[in-house]
């Protein structure tokens, strides 16, 4: 059985779910995942673990016998490979639904100029709110006000009860 993946196209720009039919296939981008990156996504990550630091541990008490990988990693390296490769400046589709932002003034992962911009793309009601002493982390973090923004944003009438 032939398994090479070299007849099915490769998908140079990305697909939204209403773009995509039942039974379609296409190839995305690759890169080869090195240690380096394990073992940034390892420590970044919290993944602080002899399975996944101490190799001599793996080789006397492990299965796997190898670095392994924590299976959180797949998920974060989906998230990027779903990521458009169009540039913004073609992509027209302008977000029509209400949209909430809330975003965190002390991120270490999101800079502020892009959660600012993100305006522009919704033509629906549209309503940003800093948190300027929030971190990425905003559910773990902040969620009583986060949980009161969504409840305002979705139209529950009685947010302080419904948050407490």
């Amino acid at each position: 059985m032939d398994t090479s993946t070299d007849s099915i196209p490769l998908l140079a720009q990305g697909l939204t779910f209403e773009d995509m039919a039942v039974g379609m296939a296409f190839r995305t981008a690759s890169r080869t995942v090195t240690e380096t990156d394990l073992m940034s996504f390892v420590h970044l990550g919290g993944f602080n673990e002899p399975l996944f630091m101490d190799m001599e541990f793996v080789a006397r008490e492990s299965v796997f016998k190898r670095r392994a990988a924590p299976g959180a990693l797949m998920p974060a390296i989906n998230c990027y490979r779903a990521v458009p490769f169009t540039a913004p400046s073609k992509q027209s589709d302008a977000v029509t639904v209400p949209t909430l932002y809330v975003y965190a003034g002390r991120d270490i992962a999101l800079g502020p100029r892009a959660a600012e911009l993100t305006g522009l793309h919704v033509t629906g009601p549209y309503r940003y709110e800093r948190l300027d002493e929030a971190t990425h982390w905003l559910p773990e973090t902040s969620s009583d006000v986060v949980v009161r923004l969504l409840l305002e944003h979705l139209g529950h009438r009685d947010t302080a009860a419904s948050a407490s």
